[in-house]
């Protein structure tokens, strides 16, 4: 039941996303190698949140205002988005598969469901019930969501590598780490505040905002996903016309 539960969300957001890739549809082995490369990269960021949460322990009272900011920018955002786009750039930038504007979306939603899966199973299997039913609403589609903004700033890098346009595509490049690190490290920010640490107006507060960012983060990307979908096209080399 748990189990099932765990992964149920990830099965009807890959659906979902693949039927807005209307272009070209990409092929399942593209796909599957994205979806398990999201899984390998669990262990590689286990080891290096230990590390950076075992440094800020010893400056920092866990619960406290700037534990909780670096725990979930650094610990979580950096150490999770930083490991999602290296395995994005892995296997999908010199693809010749990778040839559409939705494709950066649809090869980062994967990566990411991949790694939110196995996060999930073990949150859950550890947890109970009300564990896979929180999660199924928060958790997997906040990672879904921040995998939407790399996959659009993603696909707008390889076009702009495409056009030639080098400034565009580090531009683009830098975005798509920093905009999915900014809404996951708020995100697990705001829910990191202890009462006994903070006081219950803090705690109170975070968890409000917390509500309004992930209402704002699921409209902002669904809406760019519509938006993508609809205006997919193929990534062309721009020709130019020689004057006589």
């Amino acid at each position: 039941m748990l189990f099932t539960l765990a992964i149920i969300p990830t099965i009807f957001l890959m659906v979902y996303i693949y039927k807005k890739d209307t272009r070209e549809k990409e092929s399942g082995r593209i796909l599957f190698k994205c979806f398990w490369w999201g899984v390998v990269i669990i262990a590689p960021v286990i080891l290096l949140e230990n590390v950076l949460e075992a440094i800020f322990e010893a400056s920092y009272v866990e619960g406290s205002v700037g534990y909780a900011i670096l725990d979930g920018f650094l610990v979580a955002a950096f150490s999770e988005e930083l490991f999602k786009y290296l395995a994005l750039k892995f296997k999908t930038w010199k693809s010749q598969e990778f040839n559409c504007t939705f494709d950066g979306i649809i090869y980062a939603v994967f990566v990411s469901l991949g790694f939110a899966t196995f996060e999930n199973i073990l949150y859950v299997l550890d947890g109970d019930l009300s564990t896979a039913v929180m999660r199924m609403f928060t958790a997997v589609p906040g990672h879904a969501y921040d995998a939407v903004f790399m996959g659009y700033f993603y696909s707008k890098a390889k076009q702009a590598e495409i056009e030639g346009n080098r400034p565009a595509m580090r531009r683009n490049k830098f975005c798509t780490l920093l905009v999915p690190i900014l809404f996951h490290g708020i995100y697990d920010c705001l829910i990191s505040f202890d009462e006994e640490v903070v006081g219950s107006g803090v705690t109170t507060f975070g968890f409000l905002l917390w509500i309004v960012v992930v209402i704002v983060e699921f409209v902002l990307s669904l809406k760019l996903v519509k938006k993508a979908s609809k205006n997919d096209k193929f990534m062309v080399v721009p020709v130019t016309v020689n004057e006589m």
